[in-house]
């Protein structure tokens, strides 16, 4: 299902609503990213591979630099009375920009390659900046809310009085002097325009400054052409200032926009599901969250704390004896387990597929999830034969890898009609397969996030 802004936003916000309260009754949450550009190794070492520290910050500055165009997601709940995992993925195309009163400019950059490689795939550039959904991470947030305050409480700086303005101000405060002083003025308003009737913005800012610095009795309200000054009501002050703050807090809200779908990931603890995840979580951080931490190890710490549990397929898929070519792709792995009928996998009802499916995130999180739950029933599946332990789960993972590895050509038919489900993310089942992160091309290789915040870096084959 792709979502516009039109969509978020409609019937009060009621789609947000219905994403978030299925986040919180999910078995897990799939998610996957398009960027504007992927970052390369200016300089590589010379006779090794980066190390994972190195590879971190070469993603740090990619995200720094590329923007998300597309974040996916895909809900799964597992329905008990017909024993189906059903999947409702979204598409969110991500708007780049923000409110015009924020003066908050983001720069957007696009790889000429990532372009070409998407435009040749039919994705919707237009749409991004037409229909997306907008979005502030937390840090933004912290600054639009200060920018709002200030704005709020009439506390601006004041800025410098060019020669060629003394005049106009010295007009504007013998006006007002004027209507002070006057016992029955014709108006209980003045309205102050500049020279031939017309007034910029500049000469607006300075009519407000005199009016805060010279008549604290008054108050100065900005027209279209012109400054609007009345005298003060201290209630009429109150209501108008509640209204505003109402109006500012409706505008950030929306604003927010698709920052509450991950924020609502973070707080429920729900299992994040991805496949080669870590990269994606180095841009959901610094897209949602704000600055990204100097350090691999505090990024790791970090996103643990938000995610507690976290399943890379990719690294699942390559646990045990590695992988060649392209069995570990995305596509391949699903294309390779497809030939398992179990566990039952469905589509929500109103969450079909359109045509256009090829590099769009919300597919490409679906068929995470579905990687996931068949990987998880065919490890379980070799465990039955292999029987139990620390041993059995070892032989099991490597013949499941070995399935993988010969794309399914090893007999089949033993795993089509096992009816497992899967196992409980608590479960021992688990053990060396959640919380680890597949960074391929390093000296480790994998990033492994331990309970208490803990991580450790190894090099798993």
């Amino acid at each position: 299902m792709e979502v516009t802004r039109e969509d978020f936003e409609k019937n009060d916000g009621q789609m947000l609503k219905d994403i978030i309260q299925a986040i919180k009754e999910a078995q897990f949450v799939a998610i996957d990213l398009e960027f504007s550009g992927v970052p390369r190794q200016a300089n590589k070492p010379v006779g090794r591979k980066p190390n994972v520290a190195e590879r971190y910050q070469l993603l740090k500055e990619g995200a720094e630099r590329y923007q998300v165009l597309q974040l996916g997601i895909c809900i799964v709940h597992f329905d008990a009375p017909t024993r189906t995992y059903v999947c409702r993925p979204y598409t969110l195309p991500v708007c780049p920009t923000t409110d015009s009163k924020w003066n908050m400019e983001r720069e957007y950059t696009f790889q000429a390659s990532a372009i070409k490689f998407l435009s040749d795939n039919n994705f919707n550039f237009n749409l991004l900046f037409r229909h997306g959904v907008p979005y502030l991470s937390h840090d933004e947030e912290k600054i639009v809310r200060a920018r709002e305050k200030i704005a709020l409480e009439g506390l601006m700086e004041d800025i410098h009085v060019e020669e060629s303005q003394k005049a106009f101000l010295k007009e504007v405060v013998n006006e007002l002097q004027a209507w002070i002083d006057d016992p029955n003025p014709e108006y209980d308003f003045v309205n102050i325009t500049g020279p031939g009737n017309e007034i910029n913005g500049y000469q607006k800012r300075l009519v407000h400054q005199v009016v805060r610095s010279k008549f604290p009795n008054l108050v100065s309200l900005s027209r279209n052409k012109f400054i609007q000054v009345i005298k003060k009501d201290e209630n009429q002050e109150k209501l108008h200032l509640k209204e505003k703050k109402e109006r500012s807090d409706e505008k950030i809200k929306r604003g927010i926009g698709l920052r509450y779908v991950i924020d609502a990931i973070r707080e429920s603890k729900v299992p994040v599901v991805g496949h080669n995840l870590f990269g994606d979580l180095v841009h959901l951080y610094r897209t949602f969250v704000g600055k990204l931490p100097g350090s691999v190890e505090e990024f790791a710490a970090a996103i643990h704390g938000d995610f507690p549990v976290i399943c890379d397929t990719k690294y699942i898929a390559t646990c045990e004896g590695g992988i060649t070519g392209m069995a570990s792709s995305l596509q391949t792995l699903n294309d390779t387990l497809s030939a398992l009928t179990y566990p039952s996998i469905s589509l929500h009802i109103e969450h079909q597929l359109g045509s256009s499916t090829h590099h769009n995130a919300g597919f490409d999180s679906f068929n995470t999830a579905k990687v996931l739950l068949k990987l998880m029933t065919l490890y379980q599946c070799h465990l039955n034969q292999a029987g139990s332990g620390a041993i059995a789960e070892q032989v099991a993972r490597t013949s499941m890898v070995e399935f993988l590895n010969r794309m399914g050509r090893i007999n089949p038919e033993q795993f089509l009609h096992q009816d497992i489900l899967l196992p409980p993310f608590d479960s021992h089942l688990w053990g060396g397969l959640k919380n680890h992160l597949r960074v391929n091309g390093t000296v480790e290789n994998v990033v492994i996030l331990e309970d208490e915040g803990g991580v450790k870096l190894e090099s798993i084959p």
